[in-house]
């Protein structure tokens, strides 16, 4: 029944989205952050992602929505998200930031523990430690930062780090893993927060669709259903990468937009490889 339901779900929030007008349309787009620290904030595989996003926020505007002001430099407007989401890696420099100024967003623990589930809630502080404060992942205090920069109606942030030193990528292939509270509470500040009608996850390719859980067929347990289940998700993604892409479709419930790739060439060989020919 409740897969009944979540189906419905999605369902009446597409309708919804469709109906609402565009200029009260409220966007959420996660930008690409992986490996963290990296210069990887912002980027995505074979998408000039800065002259992009410009792009696509210039044609929202002439399309009716609430964008704010834009700057006109396409490296401006993305350094902006950049910076915020240094931001969250610095407490002090985050609360001497006005936040209704600059977007940056932060959701507090208890807030945060009301809109998870009983069991979420156990099986992470299970994990990270209890009180959902102890991860230590972009938090100061009670809250947890998420950085954000707002542009109108729109929402620009880059997508929270995985969180664990060293080998990051066993929260996704653990099963009794689950990511750290800073990461949930991102996704819940898009819906119950933000209030998003709608989330764009910008480029190939992001970590929510390979959260812990089921690989085939979305439990209410499976962390990308939790996080993601009931908003609508539009996915851009290069068009050279249906195997990759179909797990974001099946395990993130996403909408794909494919996108043309930089053409390829051989490179050839050159010195001693020629030689070894």
């Amino acid at each position: 029944p409740d897969r009944a339901e979540r189906l419905a779900t999605r369902l009446r929030r597409w309708v919804q989205l469709r109906r609402k007008p565009k200029a009260e349309r409220r966007v959420a787009v996660v930008l690409y952050g992986y490996p963290p620290g990296l210069g990887a904030a912002g980027t995505a595989a074979l998408l000039n992602v800065p002259r992009s996003l410009h792009r696509l926020l210039s044609a929202m505007r002439e399309e009716g929505y609430d964008v704010g002001d834009l700057p006109e430099d396409p490296e401006e407007l993305l350094a902006g998200v950049r910076d915020a989401d240094a931001r969250a890696d610095s407490g002090q420099a985050y609360r001497d930031t006005a936040e209704a100024t600059l977007g940056a967003a932060s959701v507090g623990v208890d807030k945060l523990g009301e809109w998870l589930p009983r069991q979420s809630q156990e099986a992470i502080e299970d994990k990270w430690g209890s009180g959902l404060r102890r991860s230590g992942i972009r938090t100061m205090g009670d809250q947890l930062l998420l950085g954000g920069r707002r542009c109108g109606n729109v929402w620009l942030a880059v997508q929270p780090p995985l969180g664990i030193p060293g080998d990051p990528m066993r929260l996704l292939f653990e099963r009794d893993m689950t990511p750290h509270p800073q990461y949930v509470a991102f996704y819940k500040y898009l819906e119950n927060d933000f209030g998003a009608d709608v989330v764009v996850h910008f480029g190939m390719h992001g970590t929510a669709e390979w959260l812990p859980g089921r690989p085939l067929g979305n439990m209410a347990s499976c962390w990308p259903d939790q996080l993601l289940g009931g908003l609508p998700n539009v996915y851009l993604y290069a068009a050279n990468n249906p195997s990759e892409s179909i797990l974001a479709k099946r395990r993130g419930y996403g909408c794909l937009v494919s996108h043309n790739v930089p053409p390829y060439a051989r490179a050839g060989l050159y010195r001693e490889l020629q030689t070894l020919r």
